[in-house]
């Protein structure tokens, strides 16, 4: 596989180099401890079909083994060691190593459909405006049995946010409807995200919506597509798994709470997206309610925090607020079973 060109950074994505040229594409895989399913993720990126001209596949990762390094080797894919670290380091290495003009990011737990990049390619080269780009994915098992859930199905809608504007309705729409979710599905203009590359550093999770509000604070435009390119896998080691009930400071919900709250501070700290903090608001008291229900065991704090949400949450997310309301109601009576109640229901609802 031959690496792109080189390209020039630019800090706007307004003056393409030529009207319908077809970009370049790097795919990033980045890959923290997870040997068990990064070689399913390599193989996806290798596999692509129906690209115009040759892409660039770069894994950033903190692993050695002998089967993933020979892979590796053979199918000419760069290799970036990494000592451990937060996540958004992970990130920035990846787009600071590629060479294209646009950086598919994927997981090391996922994977890519064969006609991911030949999609990606087209969305940019019909718009050199474009900097960010969603598509949808597919739940699965690993042993590729499709995930049948009401929440986590592929996005039934297409939309779009222009640089120029932000829409209150359209952000509205993309949280209501969980577009932002999964970092498998985003896309992104190269030279441009270059210019956001100390704060993507920073990300310790949530990189999904992180990356959103990056996105936004960059006035280019946006594009989530219903189309699904990615698979999403459901593991033993996957934050959407059911976890036990451990009480510990360190259930993973409870981090994953934790990091949404990051994600929505560092949203205000960018002027440029006040518009979606007015939506993304309602996803804070989400979050804290959430946090709140897996830390304490005080109703006196769960109970305001749970009636804040749903306040806040109930023209947002209607469907998730209604599955909500059993956890709130035996909250009341006990934390401790409002807390399983949570973990039962996300077994069902993976989203939750």
């Amino acid at each position: 596989m031959r690496r792109p060109r080189e390209m020039t950074n630019t800090s706007q994505c307004q003056e393409p180099p030529s009207k319908n040229s077809t970009p370049s594409v790097s795919i990033v895989i980045v890959a923290y401890k997870r040997r068990d399913y990064l070689l399913r993720a390599m193989k996806s990126a290798i596999g692509q079909i129906g690209t115009k001209g040759p892409y660039e596949v770069v894994v950033v990762k903190n692993l050695k083994d002998e089967e993933i390094d020979e892979y590796i080797r053979q199918n000419g894919i760069r290799s970036i060691e990494m000592p451990s670290g937060p996540v958004g380091e992970y990130i920035a290495r990846g787009i600071q190593a590629s060479s294209a003009d646009v950086v598919c990011l994927l997981d090391d737990d996922d994977a890519f459909l064969p006609e991911k990049v030949t999609q990606v390619q087209r969305a940019f080269s019909l718009d050199h405006k474009l900097c960010y780009y969603h598509s949808a994915h597919e739940i699965r098992y690993d042993d590729d049995t499709v995930v049948r859930s009401v929440l986590h199905r592929p996005a039934l809608i297409s939309t779009s946010v222009s640089g120029e504007s932000s829409d209150y309705r359209t952000l509205k729409r993309i949280i209501a409807n969980n577009l932002v979710l999964n970092l498998s599905c985003v896309s992104v203009r190269r030279s441009v995200f270059l210019n956001w590359i100390e704060a993507i550093r920073g990300m310790q999770g949530a990189t999904d919506f992180m990356m959103f509000y990056v996105a936004l604070a960059t006035k280019g435009n946006l594009l989530f597509d219903r189309a699904i390119q990615s698979i999403y896998y459901i593991h033993r080691n996957s934050a959407s798994r059911p976890v036990d009930h451990s009480m510990s400071s360190i259930d993973p919900v409870q981090r994953w709470a934790h990091e949404q709250m990051y994600t929505y501070t560092f949203g205000v700290s960018l002027p440029e997206s006040i518009g979606i903090l007015e939506a993304a608001s309602a996803l804070k008291s989400q979050w804290e309610w959430i946090y709140l229900l897996m830390s304490s065991v005080n109703r006196r704090e769960i109970v305001p925090s749970y009636g804040k949400f749903v306040s806040s949450s109930l023209l947002l997310r209607p469907g998730f607020v209604v599955l909500s309301i059993p956890i709130g109601l035996v909250s009341l009576a006990s934390p401790t079973f409002g807390r399983r109640l949570f973990h039962l229901l996300r077994t069902v609802n993976l989203n939750l």
